[in-house]
Formats: C-alpha cells, structure tokens, sequence
C-alpha cells in the first residue's frame, strides 16, 4: 500500500495523469519508486523530494503536437520536414 502512496506522490509531482504512467516500480528500502511514463520518459522520485525538472506533453503521453503529425524525418537535412516541404524538395531534386 505504502508503493501506491509513492506513486500517487510521484504523480501529483511532476503532473502526470495516472492514465499516463507506463510502469513503475517502487523501491522501499529507499523510500524511492522509478516511473516510466508512455512517452518514454523514465525517472525516479524519491520520498518527500521536489520535482526536479518539467516533462512535456510528449514526454507524458507520446504523443505528438498537431503541427508534427503531418511531418517525416528527412535523414539527409537530421531533422522533421513538413510534408509539403518534401515535395518541394523532391521537385527541386529532380529538374
């Protein structure tokens, strides 16, 4: 019972719907529980302590902001390219 206090604590910590917790584990000798959250995101929480750093949407739940959906990854430029831009890009490319 003590875990799902940790947990519970965990969550209303760093913000994280319970819904979006992936898996967790609780370590009682420490007082700590590590979570892994649905966007991938892993991290341990120990009794008490303040919230280290800030997780993003993505980070929480995986999934994407609207304006990356419609995005591929472009392996010669390293980064996302809109769908739109590819075309022009192959256009250029190809003349």
């Amino acid at each position: 019972m003590e875990g799902n206090k940790l947990l519970d604590e965990a969550c209303r910590t760093y913000k994280i719907p319970a819904e979006h917790v992936f898996s967790h584990r609780v370590y009682p000798e420490t007082d700590e529980v590590c979570i892994v959250t649905r966007g991938g995101k892993k991290f341990r929480h120990k009794k008490g302590e303040k919230a280290k750093f800030q997780l993003t949407h993505v980070q929480i739940t995986g999934e994407l902001p609207e304006d990356e959906k419609g995005t591929v990854w472009h392996k010669k430029l390293n980064q996302r390219i809109s769908l739109g831009g590819l075309g022009r890009l192959l256009k250029r490319h190809s003349k």
